[in-house]
């Protein structure tokens, strides 16, 4: 089984919204490397895709976030189709809204600064039933 690798370059100097772009292109590369890895083997399939996750939410994330469960999909959450749609600003936290092209749904990214970069912290979903935590 092959193993998954982020495909956007460094964030730790890139401001929130390039950096959001970065996580939905690395994103929708784990989500893609995930669902073929549990489609070819469940057991195994479902480890590589968390170990992936893990790798993916080092690059982005503080280390001490706690991450929700993985929840796998042949169609990916976040795609290249996500649209930056508002980027607001308060102290050292920056939220950047989004919304699918092809879905119609929105997405909250919530960015804290710190050790002189942005972390991303929060992802909500927010659908007609609600928001849901993403990240």
């Amino acid at each position: 089984m092959s193993s998954y690798a982020p495909i956007a370059g460094p964030v730790a100097l890139l401001e929130p919204e390039p950096f959001i772009h970065a996580f939905i292109e690395d994103h929708e590369a784990w989500s893609l490397f995930a669902w073929r890895a549990f489609e070819r083997d469940r057991s195994t399939g479902l480890t590589a895709a968390e170990v992936a996750y893990r790798v993916l939410l080092s690059k982005y994330c503080p280390p001490e976030l706690e991450a929700r469960p993985v929840a796998l999909s042949a169609e990916p959450v976040h795609t290249a189709r996500e649209q930056v749609v508002a980027v607001e600003y308060v102290d050292d936290t920056c939220l950047v809204m989004t919304r699918g092209a092809s879905t119609g749904e929105d997405c909250a990214y919530v960015l804290q600064r710190a050790s002189g970069r942005w972390f991303l912290t929060c992802v909500l979903c927010v659908r007609d039933d609600g928001k849901y935590e993403s990240l």
